[in-house]
């Protein structure tokens, strides 16, 4: 599963400038931010092109672009993660993509996550991926490769300990969980019509029934 970083262009007209400057926010700290300015100052050597980099802090980012855009106060390009998208294009905040792009430099998921309405809207910066940790003082050596050896695991834990905790109230960590069951989700509805699939079907059992114990109830966004 991967989740795109993207870079797209503002739709609303952002206060004029000389054609020799763009405006460019992120919500980038540390070390990305430093690897961010890097990378731009060897943009603005190949191009002669100044980019003005506002970083802005990751909890007050997505409610200032939309603040701001609408009143021309906004950036020229923002970075952003891509499940943002729909809200963006709903409220006219970006425009589509200006130029084509090189497909081939990009994984081919990474360029449909940026497409609403069959419109481009962003370039890919970054993919990142999940890793699932495993403690093998408690699990053992050996993998597990099914919901199904994951749930007998519960039998030989000792009390209160969980075969799996993930942060259930964020997409990001859950919808990998939920693919595996057949559960589909889009960016207008999460579908369980899937569920009657005889693949799927063990999921309302290990929710609800039985096996229920073997995941803690959602408390502080961990299951």
């Amino acid at each position: 599963m991967i989740f795109p970083c993207w870079l797209f262009v503002v739709l609303l007209p952002s206060p004029a400038r000389a054609a020799e400057e763009v405006t460019l926010w992120c919500a980038y700290t540390g070390q990305e931010e430093h690897g961010l300015r890097q990378a731009l100052e060897a943009f603005e050597r190949a191009t002669s092109v100044h980019v003005r980099l506002l970083s802005i802090p990751f909890g007050a980012y997505a409610s200032k672009l939309e603040a701001a855009i609408p009143t021309g106060n906004g950036p020229d390009l923002f970075i952003d993660a891509h499940e943002r998208l729909p809200v963006f294009v709903g409220r006219e905040l970006i425009a589509p993509w200006p130029e084509p792009l090189d497909t081939q430099q990009f994984l081919p998921h990474s360029i449909e996550a940026l497409q609403f309405a069959a419109k481009q809207y962003g370039e890919p910066l970054s993919v990142k991926s999940l890793a699932l940790y495993v403690n093998e003082a408690l699990v053992g050596p050996a993998p597990v490769t099914s919901m199904e050896a994951l749930i007998r695991l519960r039998q030989r834990l000792p009390r209160d300990v969980y075969p799996l905790a993930f942060e259930a109230e964020n997409p990001y960590y859950a919808v990998s969980v939920l693919h595996a069951f057949g559960v589909s989700c889009s960016r207008r509805r999460v579908s369980t019509d899937s569920l009657a699939s005889p693949h799927s079907a063990r999921w309302p059992h290990c929710e609800a029934g039985q096996n229920a114990a073997s995941f803690p109830r959602p408390q502080l966004g961990i299951w």
